[in-house]
Order: C-alpha cells, then structure tokens, then sequence
C-alpha cells in the first residue's frame, strides 16, 4: 500500500526529523510499505506563504496523478493546514478520491473500513477548521495590533516604507543627513513662491543635487516629514520641517496648480507668454494675454491682446506631438528591457521547477534504497539532509524569481500608463491641469507679433494676421500665422520650413 506522509515545520530553526522518524513509523505499523514524503521546511500556514501554498499544491498534484495513493497521514492536523477553507478543500478531496486520511496526534481516521466518511471525525475536522480560522484572525488582529504600536514608535517593518529623506538603523527610521537636508532645502525653495516643482529640479540639478521633478513633486506631497500618522498601520517618521513650512509650501503648491485659472479655465500659457516690446510677461484676464506693464503699469506701449483660446490650443498643439514622441522613445526601450528581464526570469524559474522535480525524485530513491537495507539509517539521513539542503536552497531562490516576475509584470501592466498608446487613447480626456504641467515642461516661450499675411482687406489699418512663435525647451522653433477675421477659408497657416501651409483653428 502507498500513503503520503505530511511533514511540516513553520520556522527554519525547527527540525524536521524526529517527526519524520515517528510518523514514518508509525505508517509502517498500519501496514503501509510505500511512502511517499512532502516535506516543507518554513512553510507558514497561518500567512500561507509560498513554500507552504507549494506544499498543498503537491499534495493535491501526487493525488490526481497517482491512483495508488490511498491514505495521506500527517503528524497532527495542524502540519496539514491552520486556513478554514484549504482544510474543507483538503477534507471534499480526500472524500472525493476515497482517500483516507489519518491524523496521529490526536489519532483520527476520516473514512470508516467499508469507504463511508466517519460522521464524528468529520465533524472533528470541520470543527477544527472553524478554530483554526478564529485562531488566525486573532493571531492576525495581535499582529495589527503590535505592528501598530511599534510603527508608532518608527520602527522599520520591513517593505519599501523608507521615504526619501531617511534611512533605518538598527531597526529603527532616522534622519538621513545628506537626503533630508534635500528635503529642507527643497522646501525652503519653493516656499519662496519663485518656483514650480520643474523649475525647482532644474535650479537643484544646476546647484549638483540630482532630483528629477517627479521627486520634487513627491517630496512637497510628503506628510511624512511633519512627524505625524501616515498610514493605517500608524506609521510614524522622525520630523524634518515644521508645519508652517509645510502648510505655506502647500498654499504654494495649491495656487500653482490653478495658475492663473479663472472659473474653472486654466490658462495654459501662464509665465510663457512673452512680450515683444519689453519681453514682461503677459497675463490674462480669462479673455486674452496682455503685456503685464502695458495692463497693469502702463509702462509699455504694446497694446496687442492675443486671443487666450488661439494661443491656448496652439501651445497644446505643440506639446503634445513632443510628448509624444518622448514617450515612443522612453516607452520602447524600457518595455522591451521588461519583457527580456521577464523571459529571463521565467526561464530561471522553469528550471527551478526541474531541479526541484528531480531532488524530491532522488530522496524517493534514497527512501527506497533505505527500506530495501541496502543503506543504513545515518547513510540516509546524511544523503537526505544535503537533499534538503538543496531543496531549500532551490525553493528560496524560486520564491525570490517568483517575486520579481511578479513585479515586472506589475511594471509591464503599470507601464502602460505611460506608454504612447494610452498617452494617445486619452486625448479627448486629458485635465486641464495635466496639460498645463505637460505644457510647462516643453515649452519655454510664445511670442505673438501683428503682421500683415497674404490678402489684406483695404478697408483695415492694422494688420491682418497674428505671427505666433513658440519655442521649445531644447531650442526647437514652432511658427504659426493665424488670421482672426478669415471665417471663411483657412484661419491658421504652419510654417513646415520651406513655406506656410494652410490650416484650421477651431
């Protein structure tokens, strides 16, 4: 007859083998000559972790796969199982395939000589996994409870939780010198007013500080670094900068985010609109851009005021084939870098799965070469404890694999937020404050200039047409000629480099 044995230890400091040796016994004595051992070293059935899930994956793969199989021990019921529903899964199994299944400690057996289930040890069973559950939630709800307390108290619990701006020692968060002085000149910065998060990386990255915008961003957003609660768990960091800096630093951050907004209009060109007189900025009065010393001062005579709406669409016009083509570029080379990453790792894990097949093969034989007499029992026990040497060695490094094929397929899924297609599949959905930031981060300046452009109505003195310039942040030059009163024909014509070609606007 052929049975499985079940042995499982939750920690790696506990062993293995005296359990082993007296439920291998113990099978022997009801009559079984053929063991087939799953063993799982660290494998925890309350945070059913992989080794533990990998185990019950083999129980139930020897089971469909072996139709000699007919009884499965474990040492007490526990080794089997502490979730409700894997134990009940565990219990419709062996009823359904009529395997028996025999626990040794307290001694129960789940089906009755003639095949029937054994009304009052399933009841047992299912009892048990109903107090395995309760057991696991209040394990758990300590858990939370302590995890809560320490976090308090800045204990580092493991997890990518370490800010920008600290580092753990001994177990603890503290203040790292050089990031959280970052941190407080990045805040004294912007709290100036002068600033917006791309223009305060930029002043930081020529001061040698080498942040991109993103983290500028973060960092400003960041309540970790007042001191307080930020997280359900009740995480706490060591305080960086006060709350007034913080408070005045988000004032700051708020008003920036509605530059310049009129209703619930944002004006795009905001701080880019530049006069061609004086070269002040120009600003809007939700209607048009006007020079800011012609409007307000009177200390330029340029008196033009450009239409809001037309220099408004063509800024987006501009930023976005730029953007574009930024994310085809950026997009490509790092998607295509993932997927080669994950190949990789798939193979790496294929052959885990091989390696392991082939040692759990080898302690089979080593078992049956013991039960044959042909090796004695320290023979055996030195062969199979390099065996789980090497089990061990190869789960742990699969569990690893596994873990980073889950995360670069995370990044594969999470890329795509930023990828060409999404970026162009969200066209007539884009806010309008993330189009300010995307025009903010291309565009360096707009000039309008009054011209006169092909057919000019004689019955007009000024100038029939609006030559608009546009300069990118890497130097490119973008020239449009818009004509306000053709409603008609074209009203827009591009400069393509060689000659104006006609379009429309509107």
């Amino acid at each position: 007859m052929k049975a499985i044995a079940v042995l499982r230890v939750s920690t790696e400091g506990q062993q293995i083998d005296d359990q082993r040796d007296e439920l291998f016994e113990f099978i022997r004595s009801q009559g079984y000559d053929e063991i087939i051992p799953i063993e799982a070293v660290g494998a925890s059935a309350i945070k059913m972790d992989d080794k533990y899930l990998y185990m019950v994956q083999k129980i139930k793969d020897i089971i469909s796969q072996d139709k000699d199989i007919d009884s499965v021990f474990v040492w007490e019921l526990s080794r089997l199982g502490r979730n409700e529903m894997i134990l009940m899964e565990f219990k419709d199994l062996f009823i359904k395939n009529h395997i028996q299944f025999i626990c040794k400690n307290p001694f129960m057996k789940l089906l009755n000589d003639d095949g029937s289930v054994n009304a009052g040890m399933e009841l047992a069973f299912s009892l048990f996994a109903t107090m395995s559950k309760q057991e696991m939630e209040e394990k758990k709800s300590r858990f939370k409870r302590a995890k809560k307390y320490m976090s308090a108290k800045g204990k580092y619990l493991g997890g990518n939780t370490v800010k920008y701006g600290y580092k753990v020692v001994d177990g603890f968060f503290q203040v790292d010198e050089v990031e959280g002085e970052v941190v407080k000149t990045v805040f004294d910065m912007y709290s100036t007013g002068k600033h917006s998060s791309y223009t305060l990386a930029k002043e930081l990255q020529e001061q040698g500080i080498e942040i991109p915008e993103f983290k500028v961003c973060n960092i400003l957003r960041c309540r970790a670094y007042l001191g307080e609660e930020v997280s359900e768990s009740g995480m706490h960091y060591p305080q960086i900068i006060s709350r007034e800096l913080f408070d005045r630093c988000e004032e700051i951050r708020q008003g920036n985010k509605i530059m310049m907004k009129r209703g619930s209009r944002i004006c795009l060109g905001a701080k880019l609109i530049k006069c061609p007189v004086c070269g002040a900025t120009c600003t809007s009065n939700s209607k048009h851009y006007r020079c800011s010393k012609n409007s307000h001062m009177g200390k330029c005579d340029n008196k033009f005021a450009l239409n809001q709406s037309v220099a408004d669409e063509l800024l987006w016009r501009t930023t976005y084939p730029l953007h574009l083509d930024y994310l085809m570029k950026a997009s490509e080379g790092k998607l295509k870098e993932y997927k080669k990453e994950l190949k990789t790792v798939e193979e790496k894990i294929a052959a885990c799965d091989k390696k392991i097949a082939n040692f759990i093969r080898k302690k089979q034989r080593i078992i049956d070469t013991y039960l044959d007499g042909l090796i004695n029992k320290e023979n055996r026990d030195l062969r199979l404890s390099k065996l789980e040497d090497d089990i061990r060695f190869q789960t742990d490094y699969q569990i690893q694999l596994q873990g980073k094929r889950e995360a670069i397929e995370r990044l594969l899924e999470t890329s795509s937020v930023d990828t060409y297609e999404s970026f162009l599949s969200s066209f007539d959905v884009i806010e309008a404050e993330d189009k300010y930031d995307l025009v903010h981060k291309w565009i360096e300046s707009l000039v309008a200039v009054r011209e006169s452009f092909g057919k000019k109505n004689k019955k007009s003195k000024k100038p029939n047409g609006v030559h608009i310039t546009i300069k990118s942040i890497y130097g490119q030059v973008f020239q449009y000629m818009y004509i306000p009163q053709d409603k008609k024909g074209s009203n827009l014509f591009v400069w393509n480099g060689a000659e104006w070609v006609a379009d429309r606007l509107g």
